[in-house]
């Protein structure tokens, strides 16, 4: 993402704004070639952070992680240390610790989430074609159904409940359908519209209908109302409910998606659009129907979907799920820890899987989650693969092994069934009849039972396949690391950066200092975008600053501030503040354009000047802060390691793909040391492609002041150390290097010495040898011949020896220094 973005000159601000907040960009910035979303990848950036397994104190583990967020934030794209208000106002610069902690919220009220890049917008188009065959298929079944009137249905459904041995059931199919539907255990499920007919028809000749009537108007009332939840004291999507003690806490997700909760993914696009969603799977496969759920499977089970719920605080000591779903899973997300996905030491129990056989049941979130009282939390159920999910309902509850009871689910037409047990057969027939065409339960059984026409039956034979045949199609995309909206949230102020100690409560917002602490005008999101806009507004001259500062330090090895981390009172003063505020100034005119601004730099008379010294001009600026001449640089162990790939020819100029593991040698040993190591020489991919594993960093690349991956390094120290000398002399890498050279060397020149040595000069200093270091080198590689009984003659044209010429001219200072 960097590396597109900066070769395709994407203008500054913009890369800003995708980093702080690309997730919520309404027109975002599209890959030219593949047409993904380039803006949110850019959010990931939030969680490069360090995270810890089982940290014993969760929210100190959160606050940890956000002070390092925090921390790169201000430094990248502020230049200020706004970290050090942590524990109080800070010392020196105006940043307090209620705009740190103001700061925090915009973090505290976002989340972490895998999103999937979307090629050529595949995905949308398998969206759109779902959503097209599922539109059609259930205009088609409902269709098929408008054509059986009340008469009709009443007419065959009494005919059925008279005695098998009638005319009109053995010569009518949808009869002998209907009676062999009524005559199905199953059906007698208050979920099925014809329960009460189905229960009578299958009751004992020796039990009265009255009596059978009785019990079922019983079991139905007792079923409905264990199902209604009061709507009172409704909180950030959850309802409140008293069903016996201990209190419990229920989310209704009866009637779709309650208030607050989040839907991420293909899955959940057309959850309340593209026709009755009665038909939703329950015809072609056995899926959960999407009716009174809320389900990743609306559309295909092969779309992938996250739901989130709302932030809560958690008040009992489990949580108990009904759903269903097949390949799926739900965890309980503490302080946003996310890290027992790979060790669930101390949080045992947060996160089971969803397979349930189609069948709604419920699923337990125990175990350690009760060490965790008081603490802020969401709930996140997973679709990442071929699988689906259906939720239902959430309950916080007391301690107990058992789970509630599952509540008999109410199809609209019982619900509504006006009947008393005197009722004659024919009356509760035409009450049946009276709704249950518009029950959306009665489509799915209809077509099942085939009680519609033949031709229509065939009809939805065929759009079915059609729907099934797309769903069956797998969602492209590649997983990418991003961040995503939570429940807006305020943290409160942390007394001497003691989060167990609480101050008041910091609402968020930008730096008093320069945006004098305007309220979010939306606090219900995470805010990042206003964050975005203040960071970048025109009254906010930091970000310009600091980006022209560090491209400046870039090309001439010291920024015109030198503490490029921080503008503050105790970074340096600037060299140059004039010219600073004018390169700025211009950066923002000139549309924010690195490339311009890097072209406009390199030309300058500055940066062209010899590294020559002046004795006079020394002695006036012995530091050469005022730049009176170039600096001579050390190259950064990265710059130096793609140097000698590129003289060996070894080099691999392949743009982007997957890291590639770090060469493991016999003394990186320890806890964690991958199982396999990667090629010496890294498969010739350049260093910004090599793999970081922090346990286990490349020795040559820590011998040139590569810096600790544990946060972000605004400057590299420069040292100059006997250790680079011995690494150059002794590291395998290099040696290997030397050899490739040679052999490179030998096989374009197989029979020129002269020709072999200007070669190698102009490859690795881009000039010729002079007459001395041809000498010099010519003798050295006679001594070594003569030492191996090779003919002097032969001496450049022998690959070990030719080896080792290649070696002294990789050890050169003017290999090493940019001069």
């Amino acid at each position: 993402y960097v590396i597109r973005a900066l070769n395709a000159d994407v203008p500054y601000n913009d890369f800003v704004r995708e980093h702080l907040a690309g997730d919520l960009m309404r027109s975002p910035r599209r890959n030219p070639e593949l047409g993904f979303n380039e803006s949110i990848i850019a959010t990931g950036f939030w969680y490069l952070c360090e995270d810890k397994h089982a940290p014993v104190d969760v929210k100190a583990e959160e606050a940890s992680r956000i002070d390092n967020q925090i921390d790169v934030f201000g430094k990248t794209f502020l230049g200020l240390t706004i970290a050090c208000a942590r524990c109080h106002d800070h010392k020196f610069d105006a940043i307090t610790a209620e705009d740190y902690y103001a700061l925090s919220g915009f973090l505290q009220s976002s989340r972490r989430r895998i999103e999937w890049l979307d090629n050529h917008q595949e995905t949308d188009q398998l969206v759109a074609s779902l959503a097209s065959a599922k539109t059609q298929t259930a205009d088609v079944v409902e269709n098929a159904n408008s054509q059986l009137s009340d008469a009709e249905l009443e007419s065959l459904i009494a005919a059925a409940m008279a005695s098998a041995s009638t005319d009109a059931a053995q010569q009518n199919s949808r009869i002998a359908a209907i009676r062999e539907l009524l005559r199905t255990e199953k059906s007698k499920d208050l979920s099925n519209p014809l329960s009460l007919l189905a229960t009578l028809a299958q009751s004992p000749p020796d039990q009265s209908p009255p009596v059978v009537i009785q019990e079922w108007l019983k079991s139905r009332d007792q079923a409905a109302a264990a199902l209604t939840i009061p709507a009172t004291a409704k909180s950030s999507g959850w309802i409140e409910t008293k069903v016996g003690a201990p209190t419990e806490v229920a989310a209704d997700l009866r009637n779709g998606l309650p208030p607050n909760w989040l839907t991420f993914g293909a899955a959940f696009e057309s959850a309340t659009t593209g026709g009755s969603d009665s038909i939703a799977w329950a015809a072609t496969e056995n899926f959960s129907n999407a009716t009174g759920s809320v389900s990743s499977a609306i559309l295909s089970p092969k779309l992938r979907g996250q739901l989130h719920s709302p932030e809560f605080v958690l008040t009992h000591p489990e949580i108990q799920i009904r759903a269903a779903g097949k390949g799926a899973r739900v965890r309980l997300c503490i302080d946003g820890y996310v890290m027992n996905e790979f060790s669930e030491l101390l949080f045992g129990g947060c996160r089971q899987p969803i397979d349930t056989d189609g069948e709604f049941r419920w699923i337990r979130i125990a175990g350690d989650v009760k060490r965790y009282l008081g603490h802020r939390c969401h709930l996140e159920f997973l679709d990442e693969g071929d699988g689906w999910f259906a939720v239902r309902e959430v309950r916080l509850m007391g301690m107990s092994d058992e789970a509630p009871a599952t509540h008999l689910e109410v199809c609209k037409t019982n619900a509504s069934l006006s009947v008393t047990p005197d009722s004659s057969i024919d009356k509760i027939v035409k009450s049946v009849v009276s709704s249950v065409l518009k029950d959306s339960a009665w489509p799915s059984i209809a077509v099942a039972a085939k009680l519609i026409a033949a031709e229509d039956l065939a009809k939805i034979e065929t759009t079915a396949a059609a729907w099934k045949q797309i769903a069956d199609r797998n969602q492209p995309g590649e997983p990418i690391l991003v961040m995503c909206e939570g429940s807006g949230e305020d943290e409160y102020v942390f007394i001497r950066g003691n989060h167990n100690n609480r101050g008041p409560t910091a609402s968020r917002h930008m730096l008093t200092a320069l945006d004098a602490s305007q309220h979010l005008q939306n606090p219900s999101g995470s805010g990042r975008m206003e964050l975005a806009d203040r960071v970048l507004a025109d009254s906010n001259p930091f970000p310009a600053r600091v980006a022209v500062n560090r491209v400046w330090q870039h090309l001439f090895g010291r920024g015109i501030v030198a503490t490029s981390e921080n503008f503050g009172v105790l970074g340096a003063a600037p060299t140059h503040p004039e010219l600073l505020d004018l390169l700025a100034d211009d950066f923002r005119k000139d549309g924010w354009s690195i490339k311009r601004l890097i072209k406009r730099l390199v030309l300058t008379r500055a940066y062209r000047l010899s590294s020559q010294r002046s004795e006079a001009a020394e002695q006036k600026d012995p530091t050469n802060k005022l730049l009176h001449r170039f600096s001579i640089r050390r190259l950064e162990g990265e710059a130096l390691r793609d140097s000698m790939l590129a003289v060996s020819g070894r080099l691999d100029l392949t743009m982007y793909g997957g890291p590639v593991p770090v060469y493991l040698t016999e003394s990186m040993q320890g806890r964690g040391r991958p199982g396999q190591s990667g090629p010496l020489d890294g498969a010739g991919r350049r260093s910004i492609y090599q793999g970081v594993n922090r346990n286990f960093l490349n020795p040559f690349m820590l011998a040139f002041d590569t810096p600790q991956p544990a946060t972000a390094i605004s400057r590299r120290s420069e040292s100059n150390v006997p250790a680079q000398a011995l690494m150059l002399m002794n590291n395998e890498f290099v040696h290997q290097q030397a050899g490739v050279w040679a052999a490179k060397l030998l096989k374009d020149l197989p029979t020129e010495n002269d020709g072999i040595l200007r070669t190698a000069f102009q490859t690795a200093f881009c000039r010729d040898a002079s007459e001395q270091e041809t000498a010099a080198l010519t003798e050295f590689a006679r001594s070594l011949a003569a030492e191996r009984n090779i003919s002097a003659d032969q001496a450049l044209r022998d690959p070990a020896i030719l080896t080792e010429v290649c070696h002294v001219l990789l050890n050169q200072k003017e290999f090493l220094f940019l001069d």
